[in-house]
């Protein structure tokens, strides 16, 4: 055998078993992750859900001094507007973009870094830890991917087919939205997954605490959106 082919596929066979780095492997999975929540998605087009909106007022130490409920009926790819349509354009704006940013998150997988640290049972579930964290100096089209770009947290997901259970993260510091009259300066979030009648997971909670500085005021409230009874659409 000629010498330099038979060390072309001693290369090509030591190529194909190297390992992935860490955060390789973590951002394969991620990938992974998007795409099946993509599917996922599309299935739950074909049922109508039931969303209750709790919104909590906050003053300055967290502490609630008002509350209100809204129960509303959605189909699986639609989501509420979080009560903002009717609020000033730059209030509305700002809590706008506190809101969306979990969902940027699968958008622009790309504009982070990520580590997978290691496995967890979340909700009887085996799944995959990997935090994940901004890179720097990453573009943005829109106010909520601007806030995306600042988020840091963890996502886990099952290790048998990548869907998302369960995912978490904060604002590493404050973001100017709505044409720089208001500056969002915090923001934490939770996201769980439950299991649908298909035997699918799909979102049973999303919480949001977001504190907005905005002229002469300051907007501090959580939200808490608990979905529930999925019901096939006729």
């Amino acid at each position: 055998m000629n010498r330099s082919l038979a060390f072309l596929g001693l290369a090509l066979a030591f190529v194909v078993v190297l390992p992935l780095r860490a955060d390789e492997k973590a951002e394969v999975l991620v990938h992974k992750m998007v795409e099946r929540d993509k599917e996922l998605e599309r299935h739950r087009a074909a049922y109508f859900y039931t969303v209750k909106e709790t919104r909590q007022k906050l003053d300055g130490e967290g502490k609630v001094v008002d509350s209100s409920v809204e129960t509303v009926t959605l189909r699986g790819t639609e989501s509420s507007d979080h009560g903002t349509a009717k609020k000033m354009e730059i209030e509305a704006g700002a809590e706008q973009a506190a809101h969306e940013e979990p969902f940027s998150i699968l958008k622009i997988v790309d504009h982070y870094q990520y580590t997978l640290e290691g496995d967890e049972v979340i909700d009887g579930v085996p799944c995959y830890k990997v935090r994940f964290s901004p890179k720097k100096d990453q573009p943005f089209r829109n106010r909520e991917e601007k806030v995306a770009n600042g988020l840091a947290g963890y996502l886990w997901f099952a290790k048998s087919d990548y869907t998302l259970i369960r995912n978490e993260g904060k604002l590493l510091q404050p973001v100017s939205v709505a044409w720089f009259f208001a500056t969002l300066r915090e923001v934490d979030f939770l996201f769980k997954a439950a299991p649908l009648p298909n035997g699918e997971w799909g979102p049973a909670l999303i919480q949001y605490r977001f504190r907005v500085q905005i002229p002469l005021s300051e907007i501090h409230e959580r939200h808490i959106r608990v979905m529930k009874d999925y019901r096939k659409a006729r």
